[in-house]
This record gives structure tokens, sequence and C-alpha cells, in this order.
């Protein structure tokens, strides 16, 4: 049974846990009152332009710079004119305090500036909209997880939708079973906030999308509707998603959603506080008597196995690769529930044969296969390392 509960910790930080038979499958944490940048849209001005490393550093808020990469701007070109490169946006020279609108793709962090794009996404609670699209004729895409005959049915309602030329359309997931009603007002509401862009001035101003606050997300949340249950202990909460959701008209989702009024802490009543706490440590203990110890820097983050006490099976390889298996199935699980990112590399115990490393390959393709996060898997090398990048979810 697949449940979701919402965690309200000394009204200060927000947990929203997924659980899939009584063991946590995904983990986030924000800050209740703490508002993103992230998917924000400005109006900054051109602070620089590096040909070198095909970067343009923008100026987007309070004096706060970014950089914009080349391949994320829509509609360029860079002309060489008297030994000096030009660089065009839309047929417009872009050169410094040149105005440009900006949407943040990832945020700060410590040293690292902000990552900007030119092609500007509007998120609805149905359908997600593509502004500056790098296809100059209008194309529609569908989530993922909507299946063939979802897919058939739904094209029918969003070829009725008038959809602006070099503009592109994302039909999420919750939008399956929709009428094109509802559909309809989604769209009309981004075109909305498209036209507010238009009216945003220089600098220090903003318009947010989707993000602003945790309550928008856990709304999101609850329109996947691939779940049975949710469980919130915040009344706050509870009442804006009551509204939202008879607003929208999803009683199916509201019937699904119960106030967690009990004194005692909600962890501790799904006895999840084992778990919960086994995410904050560096060593995690392997039920076979391994251990897997994480070590995060700033430039890569590290994980070794080690057999420890591990129960020995008939000689070293099956030890070896038994106790490999079970870090890499509890590695999957950890790396979602500490939502890292970046480039990851696992000192797996050193096996001799190629069989044995091909079989832990393809059983890491298996474990990460759920993960809602883009990955790209490398192979183990001949020293038992095994490299692979993850983009935070």
């Amino acid at each position: 049974m697949k449940k979701i509960l919402i965690d309200i910790y000394h009204n200060k930080e927000v947990r929203i846990i997924w659980i899939k038979n009584n063991i946590i499958n995904n983990l986030k944490i924000n800050k209740l009152n703490e508002n993103h940048r992230k998917y924000n849209i400005y109006k900054g001005t051109v602070d620089n332009i590096n040909f070198g490393l095909e970067v343009i550093f923008v100026n987007y808020s309070f004096k706060k710079c970014g950089i914009l990469p080349f391949s994320k701007i829509f509609n360029k070109n860079i002309i060489n004119k008297n030994n000096k490169k030009y660089f065009y946006v839309n047929k417009k020279i872009l050169k410094k305090n040149s105005v440009i609108i900006v949407q943040i793709i990832r945020e700060e962090h410590l040293n690292k500036k902000a990552i900007l794009t030119n092609i500007i996404t509007l998120s609805g609670n149905y359908l997600i909209l593509l502004i500056n699209s790098k296809n100059l004729t209008t194309t529609i895409k569908f989530s993922k997880k909507i299946n063939f005959k979802n897919i058939f049915f739904l094209k029918k309602i969003i070829k009725k939708l008038n959809i602006p030329k070099k503009m592109s359309l994302i039909v999420r997931f919750s939008s399956i079973n929709r009428s094109f009603k509802e559909l309809k007002n989604d769209f009309l509401n981004l075109l909305k906030k498209k036209k507010k862009i238009k009216n945003l001035t220089k600098n220090n101003i903003m318009l947010n999308t989707c993000k602003k606050n945790i309550f928008k997300e856990c709304l999101q949340y609850c329109l996947k509707n691939n779940f049975k249950k949710i469980v919130i202990n915040y009344k706050e909460l509870y009442i804006f998603l009551h509204k939202k959701l008879l607003f929208l008209k999803r009683l199916d989702i509201l019937e699904k959603i119960k106030i967690f009024n009990n004194t005692i802490n909600l962890l501790k009543f799904y006895d999840l506080n084992t778990e919960f706490k086994s995410i904050f440590t560096k060593k995690v203990i392997l039920p076979s008597g391994g251990n897997i110890f994480f070590d995060i820097t700033e430039a890569i983050i590290v994980i070794d196995v080690n057999s420890s006490k591990c129960i020995s099976k008939k000689n070293f390889e099956s030890t070896a690769l038994y106790t490999n298996l079970e870090a890499a199935y509890k590695i999957s699980q950890q790396i979602k529930l500490r939502n890292l990112g970046g480039i990851i590399i696992i000192d797996f115990i050193n096996m001799k044969y190629l069989i044995s490393k091909k079989f832990l390959e393809i059983s890491i393709k298996k474990f990460f296969k759920n993960d809602y996060s883009r990955i790209k898997l490398g192979k183990i090398s001949k020293f038992g390392l095994f490299e692979f990048s993850r983009q935070k979810f």
C-alpha cells in the first residue's frame, strides 16, 4: 500500500515521506517558510559574455550573478566581424547591460552560481508550457508515466487548445481523466502567467511560477494520484489542500487525505524512526553484517563498501558478490532518500571474475530503475570502482 506522510516538525521543517510496504521509498525535506528561487523568472542584465566558456554572466536579482550557458538560449547566433565575435538573440545584438529574461533551473549553492535558462517553463496543475522552445514549430509531449491508451484520448483534447507558435506543451501525469474544461482553464492560467512576464521591470522583480512555498508543492504531489492514503499532521496545510482540491473538483483525492490528530509523533506512530535516522548517518549497517560508508565532499561523493562482519559464503568471490549486491540495493535507496546529486563513486569489494562484475552492473540498473532523477550509469573498473552521475530530485 502506497502512502504519503507529511510531517511538520516543530513548525519549522516539512518532511514529505513516501511509504511503500511500510518502508520509506522516497523523502523530501524543506523549511516551512523558505521561498525557493528555483523556477523564478527575472528580467536581468548581461554582465559579461565569455566565448571561451560559452556562457553569459547575468545579474538577475539583488546584485546576484548567475550563469546562462549558450546551450540554454533560444534562437541564438554568433557572428564574426572584423576579428570580433558578436552574440545575437532573436536577431538582436547582446552585449553588456543588455536586458534578457531568464529563469533559474538550479539554485546557487555554496560557491557555485545559479544556472539560468532563456527557455522559460511555466508549470500548471495539469500542463507545462515552454516559451521560447528550441523547436520553432509547436510540439506536444506527454509524461513518460502516461500509457498509450491515455495518450490517445489526451491528444484529442489537447488538439482543441490553440497553442501559440514557438511554444511547446508537456502534458503531466495528473491530466489523466481530466475534462476538456479543466485542461483549458489550466492552459488559460498559463497564458496569463506568460503575459505577466512582459510586464516585468528591470532587475529585482520576479515572477514565481509554481514553487513559492511548500504548500503548492504538496498539492502537486497529491495531484499525481499514485497513492492510497495521505496523512498530514498540520491543520493549515490540510485546510489549504482541502480548498484547492474542492476548487479543482478532485473529490477522488480529497477522500484519501486524512488529518493526524494523535499526540504521538507521526514517524513513531508508523514505526519509521529508526529508518529515518539512518538517513543522516555516515555509516549504514547492512543486514548481513557488512556496512557502507558515505563521504560527501564539495566535488564528489564517495561510497565505500565493506564486508566487515558479513556471514561468509563458500569462498571469497561469492562473499564479495553477495555483499556488493546487498550494498548496491541499499545505496540506491539511500541516494534517493538523501537526495544526493553530482558525480558519485562506489568503491565495491573487488571481484576476480568478469561474470560477477556484469551481474552486479545489471542489478544496479534494476535498483535505480524507479528513481525519479536523471541518472547516467558507468561500468565497474578493474579496481572495483563504479562511477555514475545523478541529478538532484
